[in-house]
């Protein structure tokens, strides 16, 4: 219920909108992937962002959780994230997800 503040008129603004999926169309790269995935490297969600991503990957292909646990990569058209998992997916974007990137 929105405040007013005394003798000012003002109230709370509204809260922000809820984030709203959008249709995802996912590619995994990596053998042990693909693997845990039974052989299966196109799938398609709808998500919100990553984390939300990868939970419903595992909960669709329980092989796969353990190794999501312990991290990927994420490439969103192009630009990869590591561990940003409230990073939203945009529209129709290329997601791609592939064993963690080693180095510095």
């Amino acid at each position: 219920m929105p405040r007013r503040f005394k003798g000012t008129g003002l109230k709370d603004p509204p809260p922000p909108p809820a984030p709203t999926a959008v249709h995802v169309h996912v590619r995994l790269v990596g053998g042990v992937l693909m693997t845990a995935a039974g052989g299966k490297t196109e799938f398609d969600f709808e998500v919100v962002n990553i984390g939300q991503l990868l939970d419903r990957l595992g909960a669709d292909y329980p092989e796969l959780k353990p190794i999501l646990s312990k991290g990927v990569a994420v490439a969103i058209n192009g630009l990869v994230y590591r561990a940003s998992w409230l990073h939203p997916i945009p529209k129709d974007a290329e997601v791609v997800i592939m064993p963690p990137l080693q180095g510095g």
